[in-house]
């Protein structure tokens, strides 16, 4: 089920209502709103465990690697520094990449913003000029809509590669018909995790979701 992050709110409050003794939340939007909610209802007895915690210091997860100074702890992983091999591994793929397609959501998490500001700082060095869509509608019906009619815009030659940026609305919902897309014009694409190449993304070069489980089962 798609959540926003709202939902997520409301979700953390009903398992703190419950009075559970920990919250596992996969995701940085998801261990923020959590951690939020346990000490907006002075519950930070309810100890909060992350898997996936992208930059968990900047992000503000913790406060350090040392302590985590609240009620939180976790695995923390870091996609921005993924992304110049991304890139080095399209243009291995495509040395005549030129234009790099990605969505920018105006909705987006901490983790899609360290993310972009990354690849603008990384696609000059590899000759790439950066193709921006802008999704400017929140998780849900309109920004998939949204998605969809972008991509039927796409002419062939437009873009020469695509990057695909963490987020929600970047989420298993739209990705398919993204993948379906650059199928049909020919292009690769770098996505964020294996589940988006079990599904027909051409390559990642990302973190083992199964072994973020196993670490994250180990501190729970």
């Amino acid at each position: 089920m798609l959540l926003k992050v709202e939902d997520v709110n409301a979700a953390a409050r009903t398992l703190i209502a419950e009075n559970v003794d920990l919250i596992y939340a996969v995701t940085t939007v998801a261990a923020s709103s959590t951690i939020q909610e346990t000490v907006a209802a002075k519950r930070t007895d309810i100890s909060v465990v992350f898997a996936q915690g992208n930059l968990a210091v900047k992000s503000g997860l913790v406060k350090s690697f040392k302590s985590s100074g609240n009620n939180a702890t976790g695995v923390a992983v870091d996609f921005v520094e993924l992304t110049a091999k991304k890139l080095e591994f399209l243009k291995m793929i495509n040395p005549n990449i030129k234009k790099l397609g990605y969505f920018d959501a105006v909705y987006a998490d901490p983790a899609a913003k360290f993310n972009l500001e990354e690849l603008q700082v990384q696609a000059p060095k590899f000759g790439l000029t950066l193709v921006p869509y802008k999704i400017m509608n929140p998780v849900g019906p309109l920004s998939t809509e949204e998605v969809k009619n972008i991509l039927a815009k796409i002419k062939p030659g437009e873009v020469d590669a695509y990057f695909h940026l963490p987020g929600p609305i970047m989420g298993i919902q739209n990705q398919p018909m993204i993948q379906q897309r650059l199928n049909e014009l020919k292009i690769p694409g770098a996505w964020l995790e294996l589940p988006s190449v079990e599904i027909g993304g051409l390559f990642t070069y990302s973190h083992d979701l199964f072994v973020i489980g196993t670490q994250a089962a180990a501190i729970a």
